[in-house]
């Protein structure tokens, strides 16, 4: 983790900015039309670091760039990325769901608006830049 992602941070600010934000689920295809790419679709968060890495919005586990900017908005979040005391296992599903459900639920609040889940996408990607000076 680093200034990678702090990169893959600031472009799934971007995502979010160009596609629009959705709850609820990792992309909306039905706002799109015309366009068969999720990844031109209003994103999550989660969905949006798996487009910024690359991937289709629900492939945000894929690379290990979108699992440390994912870890990272964790940090950010204060979720408790030790699930049981012993650190995120990405080749454990209950892990991933545990991350997937905290980030995506947060996401998700009823009361939370794309200005939010941009704002901690940023402020994610500067603490990752102080990381690693």
């Amino acid at each position: 983790m680093s200034t990678e992602t702090a990169a893959v941070l600031d472009e799934a600010a971007n995502v979010i900015r160009r596609n629009g934000w959705h709850q609820g689920d990792y992309y909306n295809p039905h706002t799109s039309p015309g366009s068969d790419d999720p990844r031109s679709c209003p994103v999550c968060l989660l969905g949006s670091i798996a487009v910024a890495a690359g991937q289709d919005p629900e492939n945000w586990i894929e690379t290990s760039q979108s699992r440390d900017a994912a870890l990272a908005v964790g940090r950010r979040l204060g979720i408790d990325l030790a699930p049981g005391g012993n650190p995120i296992d990405f080749d454990d599903e209950h892990d991933i769901e545990h991350l997937a459900c905290q980030v995506g639920g947060w996401n998700d609040r009823d009361d939370r608006e794309a200005e939010d889940v941009i704002a901690v996408l940023e402020a994610a990607a500067r603490a990752e830049r102080e990381r690693a000076l």
